[in-house]
């Protein structure tokens, strides 16, 4: 777990953590590596990228019992802090990436999920609004901001 998360603090900075697996993956056409976004500077904003996960298919609905994936638009940490701003809590910084595509969203159940753009691995689910209703953005942990942290603590 990264040492400075704060699950009581509004947005969930470094809301990030690395397992390590007991032994290695075999890779095969159902397992494969994939890169993961180190460039600080790639916005990745207006891209249609690919979230998936086990979550929840509505917000107090049932988990997902196949894999569901979804693609939504990336936005800029502006729009993604003003679309939340009525929200007590819902703080967006630099850790954080954005997807918006109404009625589309993350749901619980889906944390620490991926989200591909153009095949780089560049988030992991964070947080979104409970009811899953796509009317706020789903945020998730940008990874570029946390590169030189997991190079320095992977085995």
């Amino acid at each position: 777990m990264h040492p400075q998360y704060n699950g009581n603090a509004g947005g969930y900075p470094n809301d990030i953590g690395l397992l390590r697996l007991s032994s290695a993956l075999a890779f095969n056409s159902h397992v494969t590596n994939i890169t993961i976004d180190e460039d600080p500077n790639m916005s990745w904003e207006g891209e249609s990228c690919t979230l998936s996960g086990w979550g929840r298919l509505s917000g107090s609905g049932s988990s997902a019992n196949i894999l569901k994936k979804v693609t939504m638009k990336k936005i800029s940490n502006t729009e993604c802090a003003s679309r939340w701003a009525s929200v007590g809590g819902a703080n967006i910084n630099d850790g954080h990436i954005c997807f918006y595509e109404p009625p589309k969203s993350a749901c619980s159940g889906d944390s620490g999920g991926p989200v591909r753009c153009k095949g780089v691995l560049t988030g992991v689910t964070s947080w979104g609004v409970s009811t899953c209703s796509g009317s706020f953005p789903s945020v998730y942990t940008r990874l570029s901001n946390y590169a030189s942290w997991m190079r320095q603590n992977s085995w």
